[in-house]
């Protein structure tokens, strides 16, 4: 996955190894607690960042490393681990560090884009990974702000490419599929909750309608043909 945006900075490697430090405007911006990068964790062997101006991966294999050379004779450290196994909260042979602990510094790596991220996925997954890929349409850019143009390429062939050339406050096309769309911002829920909420429809009502959180849910919008989305 590349892209042109901002690039990464110090802070933002360290949102992706520390949860709730991300740099992005919490209201502004779609993944701003590093959930998401975290769960990927779970279906790939390793995650590689590539910028201009440093390339690095996160890898459990690494992680162990790093801890069996520089922590594992810490008497402190043995002494929580004792504790953490006491208390069952730690299996006995677990070595507690986490993947995102420690990022390995790579050499030599030439960046195409500002950034990209190169997941190797587990032996398995190609086929979940392919049929959400193929779940991608027009609608997805719906309600993702900052997100212009999405391309899918499989073996160096580009099987999908959508682009939003209108976004207004009231209007957005994506290919050649136009939706009118009303916006509502800045509203409050119980005096400290913010979330701003959005609903998008075609004059013909063609399509079927759901509810979105940024991305789409499996919930209808009963009998209307409406694309509603609320995002805090």
């Amino acid at each position: 996955m590349s892209n042109n945006g901002e690039p990464f900075s110090l802070d933002g490697v360290e949102s992706l190894m520390f949860t709730g430090l991300s740099t992005k405007n919490k209201f502004e911006y779609i993944g701003n607690k590093g959930l998401g990068f975290r769960y990927i964790l779970s279906w790939v062997n390793w995650v590689e960042v590539r910028t201009r101006d440093v390339n690095f991966r996160f890898f459990k294999d690494f992680s162990v490393r790093f801890y069996e050379k520089y922590l594992q004779g810490s008497t402190l450290i043995q002494t929580r681990i004792v504790k953490e196994i006491t208390e069952k909260r730690l299996l006995k042979n677990e070595i507690p560090i986490a993947t995102l602990a420690f990022p390995e510094l790579l050499k030599d790596k030439k960046a195409e884009y500002i950034t990209s991220v190169i997941l190797q996925f587990k032996e398995g997954q190609l086929g979940p990974i392919e049929e959400q890929l193929e779940k991608i349409s027009e609608e997805t850019l719906l309600f993702l702000p900052n997100i212009r143009k999405i391309v899918v390429v499989k073996d160096r062939e580009t099987i999908k490419e959508l682009h939003k050339t209108v976004d207004t406050e009231q209007l957005i096309t994506v290919n050649d599929k136009t939706w009118n769309v009303y916006r509502k911002k800045d509203q409050v829920y119980k005096d400290n909750v913010k979330f701003n909420y959005a609903i998008a429809w075609q004059d013909n009502m063609e399509d079927a309608g759901y509810f979105y959180n940024y991305f789409k849910t499996d919930v209808r919008t009963l009998e209307f043909t409406l694309y509603y989305s609320c995002y805090f």
